[in-house]
């Protein structure tokens, strides 16, 4: 299950040969503000690169 409203991560994705999820999910999404750029959700998976979690996202430019 993408969800695009959240900035296309992809919340859900299942196995149909062993019939269960391979990505973590919550039922519910509930936002919360972590880091320095606001909301974030647990689970699923968050395409973030280029623009966070490399070696110079810290250094001032």
């Amino acid at each position: 299950m993408i969800l695009p409203e959240l900035g296309g991560r992809v919340h859900r994705a299942w196995d149909k040969v062993k019939q269960r999820d391979f990505v973590y999910h919550n039922e519910v999404i509930k936002p919360a503000l972590v880091g320095l750029l606001g909301p974030w959700i647990s689970g699923g998976i968050e395409f973030n690169w280029p623009q966070h979690h490399r070696p110079d996202h810290l250094y001032a430019r």
